[in-house]
């Protein structure tokens, strides 16, 4: 392999035939700094495939120099990968870090890029410290370590879909997995303690660079635990992988890219500038590092981590390995797959013993293979027990740690786990979870028959070795005589065979499954209780494994808890208690998205239109969603169908007559279980269905003593043990669960009278504002806000209200739900008024811009009015006039200016709001009007000065890093090149626009640039391409209900149906692109509407 090394002020370059040096001059200094922040700067834009062409060739023709370098380096390579190892110092200089962090990756000649050809696949090596020997292989077979961290409150990382790339990409070869769920340092370090000498360790996590390079782990808890390069080396210790994988985002970036420079620690240390997580990992004695150089698409690290652990379980050594995987991202094998956007991203850096090939045997470090134990559990023997296959599983990290820590404790006082919960909410798919997360435990799986004879065999069946066989041989008939046999049986199986001291004994894993089946109904106000003729068989389990000495485990799964009474107490206390609440909507998501995977014919049939039914149509349940995705692969009208009346069961409480649900909804059996509740427990479940997100306990407790309701003690208890009312992770103030009542019993509690909503938001509204944060709302999201908000109309509570409105305005326009927030801040205006009470400017200006959005023309004019008003009175702003806010309040009355065809007064207000801004230092505002005014030259035909004032508006976004507002930019750039005939260069505009709104998730600018590409597709007279984009952009203002594009894409729309004979449907198009012009107060568009529909 060809070695450049950096000492110094010199370059040596060493291979086969060549032996060279070259001086370094502060020339080339800061010409690495140049590509650096090039290369920085590129990797925030959407698309910067020629920029990155650009530092890529400069890079070659530096290197190349007049030598022709890499030419005769290339002459020499015998097979692909070209690799080259750029080699610095083990404690090197600022000046050898910026040299070992030029993006290499880049480099690339006429051709295009060297890493994408397949002929040549050149691959850099970044070398920290002398090449010493490199370690032999491990004679095993890959062994590796994953864990995720994905902190409460920190986005939600796709580490499901990595995981099960690893295992997809050796799934012949077979590979020693153990996944450590905790996310957490600290008991990661103890999983290394405990392997063998790790091939590899994969961390996926959240990646930040901040004073110094982060990792964002999780303390046991599951909170946010931001952790350095010395604390993770440190904790690691002499237990390190030949191979760390940081798939995180930065962790090869140098922190000489963090924007604001001030933060840097250490300042006076220009080396600290030029480290990277990944560098700095190598230098804390790491063999070998991969990490990413930015911010990496979760899809395209799970494509690289499944090539490159294929490469590596193939014998190909972690350089190649590298260079294949990049490659396959470059020129993707699968034509479903496009060209990855961040394939340069990955980097990989080696110690002075690290590379080469790092596993090459076949033989298991363990006993049986990973996936030993979910394939038992899915009883391949009578295949009765459906559950998510590895594919299908996700979600649920939360209650996997719980019930990981509480198995894996070494001072356990429970005997074992309960998990209940409401039907087909994924129960025994979480249990086989848990057995394919305990690959030491045998499973052992007890289902439909629990008495003690069934429980015996179930041991020898499952186990089978001689030992276990003879005991149970042993004590079978004696359990057929008497129950009382079964617990020194399992106490002898438990505390000899099955004590889990070494491979000879392994701990079993008792699983005890859809246990519901063994219970009793309940009488009102009771739990239920265990048949009789299992009751002392599940005694003698409980005691059992509550005084053995075995690292066994036991779980029970549950619909319902029980109780279990034995010399005066209860057993079933004994029990640690999970309840597995409705997945989340993220969760609901992914399993979309691998249900999708799973079934070929599932991409095919279903669009994402009718994937998001399926969510919403769920509730959250996972069993009803994989329900309506195994309908949605038959005809459309039964998916159609079945989508409509779980949405009308919703609202009427009626069971779907479509067989398969009323079957699903009829093994729910949601009526028997309110049939055995009490008459106050089903008032206060009927008074629970008032909130449309979880709230606090403590709320619903004070709801149940303001309305008298007796239900028992510990508060709730029965409705909790019958799955009515659910408990999630998350809370508003420490330690106080929230609770909601289950979505699918909600439509059979009973509807609440207006007048009963208003009376209860009365009676809580206060209680809950202050359980929920009271004036703090740090620790609420806006759709707590909202709730808040939309409880406070109803109790007609201003103080409240104010204290909410702002935060759930802007969160919900945020999430592009306009009508919803237009209808919130117009009530909240309105109730205010009433009242006369004085409404915040900041809630007119923000009512103004929703109310606009939406087509509400005259109440956008009013208030925006108002807050002028508001801004001029002394006796309102006490602080004296805020030059921002009447300059926001001016920018938003110019555009309504604008659209009531007063151009030249606009002007005078754009300008006069300019002003201000400037007086406030704002660039970014002073560019907004710079863009508002040039669009109104533009309709004056002054296209040169609006060109001009684009350009600049179009520069501050540059230099703030404001994409969205850049892409906006872009589009009306675009249009203007479009008027000047030149259309490629306007389509390439649009097109780069499109990428940046799709990457930001800007429904508004997605929707927008299409009918712009739509625009120059029909000028090019492409009618089908125009006639898709159109469909698209006006499906997305259908959904986010902006009135203003939804009129102009109709019209463009409407008239393009009926050019291809789909007159009846463009028609109707076009009548609603008339009347929403008229209820935007745009009668001349409305006009011409009705003229060109005349002419149809």
């Amino acid at each position: 392999m060809p070695q450049i090394t950096y000492n110094q002020t010199r370059l040596t370059i060493i291979s086969n035939n060549i032996d060279n040096h070259r001086e370094i001059t502060s020339t080339d200094h800061e010409l690495f700094d140049s590509w650096l922040t090039s290369y920085h700067h590129a990797t925030q834009s959407a698309d910067a495939s020629k920029s990155f062409q650009t530092i890529g060739k400069e890079i070659y023709q530096w290197l190349n120099n007049s030598d022709q370098l890499i030419e005769r380096l290339m002459d020499e390579m015998v097979n692909p990968p070209f690799t080259i190892e750029f080699s610095i110092p083990k404690r090197p200089d600022a000046n050898a870090l910026r040299f070992l962090e030029v993006p290499w990756e880049l480099l690339a000649d006429d051709s295009g890029f060297l890493a994408g050809d397949p002929y040549v696949m050149f691959c850099p090596i970044r070398r920290l410290g002398n090449k010493q020997n490199i370690s032999e292989p491990s004679p095993y077979r890959l062994s590796t370590v994953f864990m995720a961290a994905s902190p409460e409150g920190v986005g939600h990382l796709r580490f499901e879909d990595e995981e099960s790339a690893i295992l997809d990409a050796v799934q012949g070869m077979g590979m020693d997995l153990t996944v450590e769920e905790s996310g957490n340092l600290n008991l990661l370090a103890d999983c290394m303690a405990m392997q063998e000498q790790v091939d590899v360790l994969h961390v996926s996590c959240h990646g930040q660079l901040n004073k110094q390079p982060l990792l964002i782990l999780e303390t046991e808890e599951g909170t946010l635990d931001p952790v350095s390069t010395d604390k993770f080396a440190r904790r690691l210790g002499a237990n390190r992988p030949r191979l760390l994988f940081l798939s995180a985002c930065t962790t090869s970036e140098p922190l000489k890219n963090v924007d604001d420079t001030d933060k840097l620690e250490n300042q006076n240390s220009h080396t600290t500038q030029f480290m990277s997580y990944a560098s700095s990992m190598i230098r804390s004695g790491m063999p070998a590092v991969i990490g990413w150089s930015g911010s990496v698409r979760d899809i395209e690290a799970t494509r690289f981590a499944k090539k490159l652990y294929d490469y590596l379980a193939h014998l190909e050594s972690i350089e190649s390995a590298v260079a294949l995987s990049r490659l396959a991202l470059l020129n993707p094998e699968d034509q479903k797959e496009t060209v990855a956007r961040d394939w340069h991203l990955a980097r990989l850096y080696l110690g002075p013993s690290g590379g080469g090939i790092i596993s090459k045997g076949k033989q298991a470090r363990r006993i049986r293979d990973r996936d030993a134990g979910h394939k038992e559990f899915l009883n391949v023997k009578d295949q009765q027990i459906p559950v998510a296959g590895r594919h299908e599983f996700v979600g649920r990290r939360r209650q996997i740690q719980q019930i990981l820590k509480e198995f894996r404790s070494e001072t356990r006082t429970k005997a074992g786990i309960l998990i209940h919960g409401f039907g087909r909410q994924g129960k025994s798919s979480l249990a086989a979870r848990i057995a394919h997360r305990l690959p030491q435990h045998k499973p052992v799986i007890i289902y439909k028959y629990y008495d003690g004879p069934s429980i015996l065999k179930a041991f020898s069946e499952f186990l089978g070795n001689m030992e276990i066989k003879t005991i149970v041989d042993n004590y079978l008939s004696k359990v057929r005589e008497s129950s009382s046999y079964l617990e020194p049986a399992l106490m002898e199986l438990l505390n000899g065979p099955c004590k889990g001291l070494d491979q000879k004994s392994p701990p079993v894993l008792l699983i005890l499954d859809d246990f519901e089946r063994a219970l009793e109904e309940p009488v009102q106000h009771e739990l239920h209780t265990i048949i009789s003729e299992y009751i002392e068989s599940i005694q003698a389990i409980i005691r059992a494994f509550t005084n053995m000495d075995s690292r066994s485990c036991l779980l029970f799964t549950s619909r319902y808890k029980f109780t279990l009474p034995y010399q005066g107490k209860d057993l079933a206390q004994r029990l640690y208690d999970l309840q597995l609440p409705p997945m989340e909507t993220y969760e609901s998501q992914k399993q979309a998205e691998a249900k999708a995977k799973s079934l070929d014919q599932l991409e095919k049939e279903l669009s994402p239109t009718h994937i998001q039914q399926c969510i919403s149509a769920s509730m959250g349940n996972p069993g009803l969603q994989d329900l309506l995705f195994s309908l949605s692969v038959e005809a459309k009208n039964v998916f159609e169908n079945a989508i409509k009346k779980i949405n009308d069961y919703a609202n009427s409480g009626e069971f779907p007559t479509v067989e398969k649900l009323l079957l699903f909804m009829e093994n729910l059996i949601i009526d028997d279980l309110l049939k055995v509740l009490t008459t106050d427990e089903k008032e206060l479940v009927r008074a629970s269905s008032l909130f449309n997100i979880p709230v606090p306990i403590g709320s619903l407790e004070h709801i149940a003593k303001k309305c008298g309701f007796k239900t028992g003690s510990p508060f709730g208890s029965r409705l909790f043990a019958l799955g009515i009312w659910e408990q999630y992770d998350f809370s508003f103030q420490e330690k106080e669960k929230t609770v909601a009542i289950n979505a699918l019993v909600r439509p059979k509690a009973g509807k609440l009278s207006e007048q009963e909503e208003i009376h209860l938001a009365q009676q809580i509204i206060e209680d809950l504002f202050e359980r929920m944060g009271g004036v703090d709302s740090r620790t609420r999201t806006y759709v707590a806000d909202y709730e808040l908000a939309r409880l406070a109309l109803l109790a007609k509570n201003t103080d409240v209200l104010l204290a909410t409105a702002q935060d759930a305005i802007t969160g919900l326009e945020k999430q592009f739900l306009y009508k919803t927030a237009a209808n919130l801040s117009i009530q909240a205006i309105r109730e205010l008024e009433n009242v006369q009470k004085t409404v915040p400017t900041w809630l007119y200006l923000n009512a103004n811009q929703v109310c606009e959005t939406v087509g509400k023309i005259n109440q956008a004019k009013y208030f925006v009015e108002q807050a002028i008003k508001n801004l001029q009175n002394p006796n309102i702003e006490k602080n004296g006039i805020s030059n921002f806010d009447m300059a926001s309040a001016l920018l938003r009355q110019g555009r309504l200016l604008i659209n009531s065809g007063q151009p030249e007064k606009a002007i005078d207000t754009f300008e006069e709001a300019r002003k201000l801004f400037k007086l406030e230092n704002n660039l970014k505002d002073q560019a907004i009007i710079a863009g508002e005014i040039a669009r109104i030259k533009v309709d004056r035909g002054e296209v040169d000065e609006a060109l001009r004032l684009h350009q600049e508006e179009l520069n501050v976004y540059e230099e703030l890093g404001d994409q969205r507002s850049r892409a906006v930019t872009l589009g009306y750039i675009a249009r203007i090149k479009v008027s000047r005939g030149e259309v490629d260069e306007a389509l390439r505009l649009q097109n780069e626009r499109l990428i940046v709104n799709k990457k930001l998730n800007d429904q508004d600018g997605i929707g927008a640039a299409l009918y712009d590409i739509a625009l120059i597709e029909l000028q090019n007279e492409n009618y089908k391409n125009a006639l898709d984009a159109l469909l698209e952009s006006y499906q997305i203002f259908i959904k986010i209900g902006r009135l203003d594009f939804l009129c102009y894409v109709g019209l463009q729309l409407g008239q393009l149906l009926c050019y291809f004979n789909q007159t009846e449907e463009g028609l109707a198009i076009l009548k609603r692109s008339k009347e929403g012009f008229i209820q935007l107060q745009q009668p001349q568009m409305a006009q011409q509407v009705d003229e060109i529909m005349k002419d149809i």
